[in-house]
């Protein structure tokens, strides 16, 4: 609360600060402020941290208006996890009547290929076709008016390559007992990253949970965690198994369809997972990134996400221990 009023006073002083403004729109969204949030977001592009994701392009910006006749590029900014939440708005967009390009980041170009809304797909750095106008993907929740109660949150709005999918399912219906992904660590080079992540010693609660079979999804160096793991512990890594590069994504999508819940930090996983309708249980630290808001456990964004929060900033254990007992109580009912 001292924060927005800092924001506040701030803003009186030099209206025109966007690096304030930017951080506030951040500040109303995690309150839940919608209408106020996505208005002052717009004033990310003249904010010095995210000048890097500008697009300038001759063609003009889209207003809003109906797009009959004519082609709109839509185009991915900031993270993948950012991708994945908001290329729900896809359909949205057609609906106006145009034909919808999306790009988006190279790594997800397989995954996305044939994503709801989008006549075409292609990878930032590929060749665009024509098109009239252009819009970034993080401005269409303000363009079409998105309250928490109006977000477009039918799911599954991603799906799995069901022949990969049934790979996967084949592979893990060998062993018994509830398969659970896990997923502790983000992109470390993320600002965010010292209080969203967290090494894997912190779910050592998670190997007495009976009934539980534990699957690593991790990623990068932080996957090399589980080397350390005790032989008792229920829990197999399953990265060695994914297909590498423009794949990956498209190979997460298809392990997360056979497992029967994903627990992972605040990263992309957490988006792949609620995007393809898949249950998921999301770790956050005490003051979360603010798409995740305040004070609740469920999310307007993924119907099947429950949250577990820090109970303090930089404390870890609360929220394992509670949800090791979810796990458990879980594992037991199944």
């Amino acid at each position: 609360e001292e924060a927005g009023a800092a924001y506040d006073r701030a803003l009186e002083l030099n209206p025109d600060d966007a690096e304030t403004r930017r951080n506030r729109a951040m500040w109303l969204l995690l309150h839940g402020r919608f209408a106020e949030g996505w208005a002052e977001y717009e004033w990310r592009w003249r904010a010095r941290a995210l000048a890097r994701w500008r697009r300038d392009f001759d063609q003009p910006s889209w207003d809003g208006s109906d797009l009959a006749g004519r082609t709109i590029l839509v185009h991915a900014e900031q993270g993948l996890g950012d991708t994945l939440q908001f290329v729900r708005y896809l359909p949205q967009v057609a609906a106006r009547g145009g034909r919808v390009v999306f790009e988006c980041q190279p790594p997800l170009r397989r995954l996305l290929d044939a994503v709801a809304g989008a006549d075409a797909v292609v990878a930032k750095g590929e060749t665009l076709p024509a098109f009239d106008v252009h819009v970034p993907l993080l401005s269409l929740p303000g363009m079409l008016e998105t309250t928490a109660e109006t977000v477009p949150a039918a799911v599954p709005y991603l799906r799995a390559h069901p022949t990969a999918a049934d790979r996967w399912r084949r592979r893990l219906a060998v062993a018994p007992g509830l398969a659970v992904g896990l997923c502790w660590q983000g992109n470390p080079a993320h600002v965010f990253d010292h209080a969203r992540s967290l090494a894997l010693d912190h779910l050592s609660p998670l190997w007495s949970v009976p009934g539980v079979r534990v699957y690593g999804l991790q990623m990068g160096a932080a996957g090399d965690q589980a080397r350390h793991l005790p032989p008792s512990a229920p829990f197999e890594d399953l990265t060695a198994e994914f297909a590498d590069g423009a794949d990956l994504f498209s190979e997460d999508a298809a392990v997360m369809e056979a497992l029967d819940l994903v627990v992972t930090v605040d990263t992309a996983v957490a988006h792949l997972a609620g995007a393809l309708g898949r249950s998921v249980w999301i770790l956050l630290p005490a003051v979360p990134d603010w798409r995740w808001l305040l004070d609740r456990d469920d999310s307007p964004w993924y119907p099947t996400a429950r949250l577990f929060r820090q109970d303090r900033y930089g404390h870890w254990e609360g929220a394992v221990d509670r949800l090791a007992a979810a796990l458990a109580a879980r594992a037991q009912s199944e």
